[in-house]
């Protein structure tokens, strides 16, 4: 089964982070994609990019470009 986990990075417990190593200790093709950047990098400049009026339109487009790429059986958000 693929999975598609959406969420924040470095939450306070981590869940994201924890439930892709279940599913893919589990045998399932999981990825991530975080809200707040996969890196720490990418997470400073998502903060300062944010306030763009085109920073929405941006990130739900990567959502839907990764949707189509990766073509989960499940979301998990």
């Amino acid at each position: 089964m693929r999975v598609l986990l959406l969420g924040k990075r470095g939450s306070l417990v981590l869940w994201l982070e924890n439930l892709l190593t279940a599913f893919r200790r589990a045998g399932h093709e999981a990825a991530a994609f975080t809200v707040n950047g996969a890196t720490p990098w990418q997470g400073l400049a998502y903060k300062l990019y944010r306030r763009r009026p085109t920073f929405d339109r941006w990130l739900a487009d990567r959502l839907a470009q990764r949707l189509r790429g990766l073509r989960p059986d499940l979301v998990v958000a």
